[in-house]
C-alpha cells in the first residue's frame, strides 16, 4: 500500500487504519473522468482538495471531491449493512417464546412468527417441523 505522507497527514488511494476521511474524487482528463477513493487523516476538506490538485498527474485538469465521510461513518454503514443482510437469515433450533407461547424464535431469540391467540399448539409443532425441515437454519 503506498501512503501519501505531508506535513505529519496521510493520503492514499487505499483504506489504512487510523484514517480519517474518505473522499470520492473524481479525475477528469481531456477525454474522460476518473472516479476513485481517497483515504486521509486530514480533516480540512478544502486542504485535501488542494493537495490532489498539486499531486495530480500531468494530463488531468480537474480534481473534484464529489462526496466525503468520516471513518465513523463507514464503520456504521458497514455495520448496517451487516445487520441487513444478516437479518432474515435464522439460525437452529427453532424454539418457542418464553413470555408469548404462541411465538417461534430462533436460537438467537429472532422473532420467526407470531401465531393468533389461542393457537399455543400449533406453534409448537410449526417449531418442531422448522427443526426437522430445516437443521442448518432458514434464509428468508
Amino acid at each position: 500500500m503506498k501512503i501519501l505522507e505531508l506535513n505529519g497527514l496521510k493520503y492514499s488511494r487505499e483504506q489504512f487504519d487510523d484514517y480519517k476521511i474518505r473522499c470520492k474524487v473524481e479525475l477528469y482528463t481531456a477525454k474522460e473522468k476518473h472516479t476513485l477513493d481517497i483515504y486521509t487523516t486530514d480533516l480540512n476538506i478544502d486542504n485535501i482538495q488542494q493537495v490532489l490538485f498539486n499531486i495530480k498527474a500531468e494530463n488531468v485538469g480537474k480534481v473534484d471531491i464529489v462526496n466525503y465521510t468520516t471513518k465513523e461513518q463507514d464503520d456504521l454503514t458497514a455495520q448496517f449493512i451487516d445487520e441487513l443482510f444478516n437479518v432474515n437469515v435464522h439460525v437452529p433450533p427453532f424454539r418457542i417464546g418464553k413470555k408469548q407461547t404462541r411465538a417461534v424464535l430462533d436460537s438467537n431469540g429472532k422473532e420467526i412468527v407470531i401465531f393468533p391467540k389461542g393457537s399455543e399448539e400449533l406453534a409448537v409443532e410449526y417449531a418442531n417441523h422448522l427443526n426437522k425441515v430445516y437443521p442448518n437454519g432458514i434464509i428468508i
